[in-house]
């Protein structure tokens, strides 16, 4: 079974969102810096209060994450979940991590968690 790569990734966001076409057009072909673009559109939205297109997003991810290979998979683990906030504070957040399935949830959990210990360990050193 072939993985699914950039250029479904990419066609896919684009008709989910034809407003997020002209950020990934300018990221050169890049995987990373088009998923980082991808990553503040959702950041946005949870920003904004769009359930909608959070809930969009997130099935979009989670059809990544399980399906897309390995370079996809790192793509969205680190220049996607890894940079989302959820914090509460000026802008209420949190209700968008409660949207996340839970296979995008756990990912999401994992870098968190991983980030975490290095930078404790980087803390004690």
């Amino acid at each position: 079974m072939t993985r699914l790569h950039r250029s479904e990734f990419l066609r896919e966001a684009k008709a989910l969102f034809p407003s997020l076409r002209p950020a990934l057009n300018r990221e050169y072909g890049l995987l990373h810096l088009e998923m980082h673009a991808f990553c503040d559109f959702v950041q946005g939205a949870i920003d904004a209060g769009d359930r909608q297109t959070v809930a969009k997003a997130f099935t979009l991810c989670t059809k990544l994450l399980t399906e897309g290979n390995s370079d996809m998979v790192s793509a969205l683990t680190v220049s996607c979940l890894e940079h989302l906030n959820f914090a509460d504070g000026q802008i209420p957040r949190s209700w968008a991590k409660d949207l996340m399935p839970p296979a995008l949830a756990k990912q999401h959990q994992g870098i968190v968690e991983y980030n975490r210990k290095r930078a404790s360990k980087k803390r004690s050193s």
